[in-house]
């Protein structure tokens, strides 16, 4: 007869996101992960081949989270919902936005992550950068160049949030009311410079 598993492989991406979100990247080891998941680490092993591995499923399940709130806020015809879509989701989400918005993909892995991690961090990536390339395709900024377009999109719809919403991640505080009328304000100027 065979024993089921009494661990599953979505119990140690959880411990180790929990792991990310609070203390960064070397703060995810496998004891860390099998001491908060409450397996022994050979159970890790078990289901990822390296501390890699487990970080990059980790990083890809807050990744895909969020590029489904970001390209579904950017496929609405209202700016302002794409302008306010990253710092509603990092409030429902406080623990992947640590994860995602405090750390540096290039820190992440000692070592390579597998092929197929790899391969769909990418494409979460790709869906999120192709949610905003058909944004600017069905709003084209009239007189600016399409390079620049771009880059006040982002800027308004992810870098200036992120900025905005940085030092309360880092510090563990809520986000404060005022960042959503910040984050508005920026939308408003890069709706101002592409007309």
């Amino acid at each position: 007869m065979v024993r089921g598993s009494k661990f599953d492989q979505a119990e140690f991406v959880e411990a180790a996101l929990v792991l990310l979100s609070e203390g960064g990247p070397t703060a995810v080891t496998m004891a860390a992960i099998a001491r908060r998941s409450g397996a022994p680490t050979g159970s890790i092993y078990h289901r990822f081949p390296s501390r890699s591995a487990v970080v990059a499923a980790a990083w890809l399940r807050a990744l895909t989270a969020f590029a489904d709130e970001i390209e579904a806020a950017l496929g609405t015809l209202r700016p302002d919902i794409a302008a306010m879509a990253l710092i509603a989701w990092s409030r429902s989400h406080p623990r992947e936005a640590r994860a995602l918005f405090l750390n540096e993909p290039a820190g992440l892995f000692d070592t390579a992550p597998p092929d197929d991690l790899s391969a769909a961090i990418r494409a979460q990536e790709a869906r999120i950068e192709t949610a905003f390339r058909c944004r600017l395709d069905r709003s084209p900024a009239a007189g600016v160049h399409r390079a620049e377009a771009f880059a006040r999109l982002r800027f308004a719809i992810i870098d200036g949030p992120i900025a905005l919403i940085r030092p309360y991640l880092q510090s563990g505080e809520p986000l404060p009311a005022f960042i959503d009328k910040l984050a508005a304000e920026l939308q408003r100027m890069e709706s101002r410079a592409a007309e």
